[in-house]
């Protein structure tokens, strides 16, 4: 059974989201791909995106070696109480650590595609769920909003595992640039985490602020006013700049970017990555920049025809 899912980008609500604040996303054209067969034994292989094969027959090698792979078939097998050895194969269009959720789109297909090879359909909610499980092991704390986003596709609002799609008139037309930057998710979200607990008051005020940011936003989708909704990218910006999640590399691409677009930030967890801008109608984009070329999309999850 083979399965893919999107990647994703944040349009307005990073990190706030861990804390239960709405956030906007969106998927875009880039995917990971997940075969998975049944073997005649109970050892698992997995190939993976360099073509290199490898078999295991100890648990703690397996999760050590791939542990979304390794969390993901045993959520799967737990949840539908069915047991197997397996190969699986991964093959992948998306960027790692740069905060276009590779692993969210990675445990999404996989849960599919698992499932599927053991017999049993699993709703897209389901997906979502057992992703946000396998996240929140390889995150340490996960907000929910890469798997079910990569699961449901499209633009959405998401609020601590609710999720509302917006249907908007026309694609907004977005830029993603690569500061070739990677950086770690568990550890960026950990030290907002501390930094929160050292900061209490001030904290609470940045949540309700981000949270008005987010509900504005959506306003302006439904109401297709890209000009105010890119205002709100630039203010969300400087509002993780100010928990320390950027960087001299994002802020070089921002600065670049808002020379040519409306609106730019950071996008993800930060202080690498990736940073988003919201393009101005025939806008030229700048030369010194290394794009990412992928654009919205609208859907999620899916089985692959053989």
């Amino acid at each position: 059974m083979k399965s893919s899912a999107p990647a994703k980008i944040i349009l307005l609500g990073e990190h706030a989201a861990v804390y239960g604040n709405p956030v906007i996303a969106a998927t875009v054209n880039l995917r990971t791909y997940v075969d998975v067969k049944i073997r005649n034994d109970s050892k698992f292989s997995v190939k993976d995106m360099n073509g290199m094969t490898e078999i295991f027959d100890n648990d703690n090698v397996f999760v050590n070696k791939f542990p979304v792979v390794a969390e993901g078939v045993n959520k799967v097998e737990n949840y539908i109480n069915q047991k197997s050895g397996l190969n699986v194969e991964i093959s992948s269009q998306i960027p790692i650590g740069k905060g276009l959720g590779s692993s969210a789109s990675l445990a999404s297909a996989l849960c599919m595609a698992t499932a599927g090879e053991l017999g049993h359909n699993l709703t897209i909610k389901e997906v979502a769920n057992l992703s946000w499980d396998i996240e929140n092991i390889i995150h340490k704390k996960s907000s929910g909003v890469d798997p079910f986003t990569v699961s449901y596709g499209g633009i959405i609002k998401y609020t601590q595992g609710n999720l509302e799609k917006i249907n908007i008139g026309e694609n907004l037309d977005v830029a993603i640039v690569d500061t070739g930057i990677t950086m770690d998710t568990g550890n960026v979200v950990m030290d907002v985490f501390h930094l929160k607990e050292r900061n209490e008051e001030i904290f609470a005020e940045w949540l309700n602020t981000m949270k008005i940011l987010a509900d504005d936003g959506i306003n302006f989708l439904k109401n297709n006013d890209y000009e105010n909704f890119a205002g709100l990218m630039n203010i969300n910006h400087g509002m993780l700049y100010a928990i320390g999640v950027s960087s001299v590399e994002l802020e070089k691409a921002v600065f670049e970017l808002r020379k040519f677009y409306k609106g730019a930030k950071l996008c993800g967890k930060g202080r690498g990555g990736i940073a988003i801008g919201l393009k101005k109608t025939g806008a030229q984009k700048p030369v010194n920049l290394n794009f990412i070329d992928a654009k919205i999309c609208n859907e999620g999850v899916r089985l692959e025809k053989e």
